[in-house]
């Protein structure tokens, strides 16, 4: 299911023309050798663009004048 997850995240990305992207993780599990899911791991290393990545369970107030992200 990862795998699927991360090529479907990677593709919009790609159609899209993403000028940013941004995904929330979940978090390794503990003894893990990364801080980031399996998912989140996999798009880390291989975005085409630059990449915003929070913990889920965080909010942040966009800035006022932000233009619009689709997330």
């Amino acid at each position: 299911a990862s795998a699927e997850a991360t090529e479907a995240i990677l593709e919009v990305a790609k159609h899209e023309q993403a000028g940013l992207l941004a995904i929330a993780t979940h978090g390794a599990p503990r003894g893990a050798t990364s801080p980031f899911g399996t998912v989140s791991e996999a798009v880390i290393r291989q975005c085409p663009c630059p990449l915003l990545v929070m913990r889920t369970g965080v909010h942040v107030d966009p800035p006022t004048g932000a233009p619009h992200v689709l997330c």
